[in-house]
C-alpha cells in the first residue's frame, strides 16, 4: 500500500521540479496557452432571440466555430511541447530557438482572436439582445501576457549569449598547478643564487 500512495507523490514531485526548472517567462507562456485552451470552452458570446430560448456559443459553435479551432489547435501545440519539456520524452526536436515558436503562435493567436471578434460582432448584430462573453477577452489578456513573456525571454537569451561570448574562458585546474609549480621553481633558484652570493661576500 505505502509503494503504491507514493507512486504518484513521486510523479508530482517530479513533475513539479521539472515544472519549476522552466525560467519564469518560459512558464508565463506554458500557462498562457494552457488558460487560452481552457477558456475555448467557456462563453464566447451569448444570445437571446425574441422567440426562442437564450443560449451561448464557446469557440467550438457558432459562426466562429472554425477559428476557433484553430486557436484551439494552436495552444494546445505549444502546451504539447511544454509537456514534453516537463516529462523529458524529447518527443519535439527542433534546430532553431524556441522563442521563434513562441513569437510565431502569439502573434498568431492575436490575429485569429481578432478575426473572432469581428466575427461575433457581426453576429450581434442579427440580434437585438446580444453581447460578448468572458471567454474571448480571457484569450486576449492571457495571450497579451505570453507574448509579452516571449519578448522578456528572448531578451534574456541574447543578453546571456552575449556574457558567454565576452567571458574570457578560464584555464583549466592543472594548467593552473603547473604554473604555480614552475613559479615556485623560479623563486627557489633565485633564493639559492642570492644565498650564494651572500655567503661568497662572506
Amino acid at each position: 500500500m505505502k509503494s503504491s500512495t507514493m507512486r504518484p507523490a513521486m510523479k508530482y514531485a517530479y513533475l513539479l521540479r521539472n515544472f519549476k526548472k522552466l525560467s519564469f517567462e518560459e512558464r508565463v507562456i506554458f500557462l498562457s496557452h494552457a488558460a487560452t485552451i481552457l477558456f475555448c470552452f467557456f462563453p464566447w458570446i451569448s444570445i437571446e432571440p425574441l422567440y426562442d430560448d437564450p443560449y451561448w456559443n464557446s469557440a467550438f459553435s457558432g459562426a466562429g466555430a472554425l477559428i476557433g479551432a484553430f486557436i484551439f489547435l494552436t495552444s494546445l501545440l505549444v502546451a504539447l511541447f511544454f509537456v514534453d519539456k516537463i516529462l523529458e520524452t524529447k518527443r519535439i526536436l527542433i534546430s532553431f530557438p524556441e522563442t521563434y515558436i513562441f513569437y510565431a503562435t502569439g502573434i498568431e493567436q492575436l490575429i485569429f482572436l481578432i478575426l473572432s471578434w469581428s466575427v461575433l460582432i457581426s453576429v450581434t448584430r442579427d440580434f437585438e439582445s446580444s453581447e460578448i462573453r468572458f471567454g474571448i477577452f480571457a484569450c486576449f489578456l492571457v495571450q497579451i501576457a505570453g507574448l509579452s513573456a516571449t519578448y522578456l525571454l528572448a531578451q534574456n537569451n541574447q543578453q546571456k549569449k552575449a556574457r558567454e561570448f565576452f567571458h574570457h574562458p578560464e584555464s583549466p585546474r592543472g594548467e593552473k598547478d603547473l604554473l604555480s609549480k614552475k613559479d615556485e621553481k623560479l623563486g627557489g633558484l633565485f633564493e639559492s643564487d642570492a644565498s650564494n652570493l651572500i655567503h661568497h661576500d662572506q
